[in-house]
């Protein structure tokens, strides 16, 4: 609220001046006034009492009360506490670090030689905060030291709790971390992932990376490189080119470098009739594939060459133009009875943003990924039908 020596300090013209209680109404509260000197004999003394208000903000039920004590006069509230009362009957030389601690951040509160910076530090929290909460905010996992028991479901079901008790662990026939004596944590996980005993993580990355530039895998399964997957026709350049991206320290460039430069990467897409029968899908290499570009590379790189691509990294998604009550259909419930809006752009930075950050539904799908014959959002696919275009 408002200091009460505010109700006091003779200023009648200022709207946001004089004594409240913010935060506090409903409750119990007093003001205690000190008089300049005593009253001059029995002369009556009169009290002007000014709200301005409204009836939301004026004195519901109060009382005006005198008294002889002498001076100084102190609320009940305003009672020193009896902690640092206590710390003050302690000389200064023998009170320990926290005493001195207590006593200063007091005096830090209470000393009108600081209400200026008082003020400044609250306005300058104020600002802090208002600014905190216009940032995005997202989930965190964070870390417990009381650890679920985990237990084997019996045939699945999850009513159950009296299977055996497990524990952290990888697959037995994968290759086993140098851990012991402590539970295996998420960390150990991620460290695992990127060992070099591990080299599953550098062959499926290495896989979908040349996908991109020669338009099928080197194992034609993106999503399983296992038993269920396809075996590799090139089995020791999957290795190498796994083997060469750890050895690089994860270097995405030096990867892309490396098969963008690779004489396999640079011959030309027209092929004989009898090599074209023999392999129709270009597992030996002998040529470069012939595939279309998939639909955000289209849009991105048409967007680039007019100098419209907004090359901006973060921030909201970006929401490009759509027909006039496109998202109307959906199911979305009106907030607080207000209809559901039309979704607009929001401007170049919205509308010519990376396709990597726009702003995509499953229903109804987006008009410019189906120009531009791109799969359905969901269910999500693992890999893309990248056909030649003859």
């Amino acid at each position: 609220g408002y200091a009460a020596k505010e109700a006091i300090d003779g200023i009648a013209d200022k709207q946001d001046n004089g004594w409240a209680v913010m935060g506090n109404a409903g409750k119990e509260a007093a003001a205690y006034f000190e008089l300049d000197g005593p009253l001059a004999g029995d002369a009556p003394a009169t009290v002007v009492l000014q709200q301005h208000y409204g009836t939301n903000h004026t004195l519901g039920k109060f009382r005006l009360s005198a008294t002889t004590a002498p001076k100084p006069i102190r609320a009940p509230g305003a009672q020193f506490p009896a902690e640092l009362t206590t710390i003050l009957k302690v000389a200064p030389a023998q009170r320990t670090p926290a005493q001195a601690q207590k006593l200063a951040a007091h005096f830090r509160g209470i000393a009108p030689q600081l209400d200026a910076l008082r003020k400044d530090i609250a306005e300058a929290q104020k600002a802090r905060a208002d600014f905190e909460k216009t940032l995005p905010r997202t989930l965190v996992s964070e870390h417990t030291d009381q650890m679920r028991t985990v237990r084997i479901l019996p045939r699945g079901d999850w009513m159950k709790d009296d299977g055996e008790a497990v524990q952290p662990a990888f697959p037995h026939y994968l290759p086993q971390p140098r851990i012991e004596g402590r539970r295996l944590t998420r960390l150990d996980l991620g460290q695992w992932l990127v060992s070099r005993e591990n080299p599953l993580t550098a062959r499926v990355f290495v896989n979908r990376l040349w996908k991109q530039f020669f338009g099928t895998g080197l194992a034609k399964t993106l999503e399983d490189l296992g038993t269920q997957g396809e075996i590799p026709p090139n089995q020791a350049l999957l290795d190498w080119l796994a083997t060469e991206f750890m050895d690089s320290g994860w270097d995405v460039k030096k990867s892309v470098r490396l098969m963008v430069t690779s004489g396999a990467y640079r011959q030309s897409s027209a092929a004989p009739k009898p090599l074209a029968e023999r392999d129709p899908e270009n597992r030996e290499l002998a040529r470069q594939s012939r595939f279309r570009l998939d639909a955000e590379l289209v849009r991105d790189n048409a967007l680039a060459i007019s100098g419209l691509l907004v090359p901006k990294i973060g921030g909201p998604s970006a929401k490009p133009y759509q027909p006039a009550g496109y998202w109307e259909n959906l199911n979305f419930p009106p907030a607080n009875g207000r209809p559901t809006k039309t979704r607009t752009s929001g401007g170049a930075a919205s509308t010519h943003g990376g396709s990597a950050a726009t702003c995509t539904r499953a229903s109804p799908p987006s008009t410019r990924r189906a120009a531009r014959n791109a799969p359905p959002v969901a269910p999500a696919p693992t890999s893309r039908s990248r056909r030649s275009r003859c």
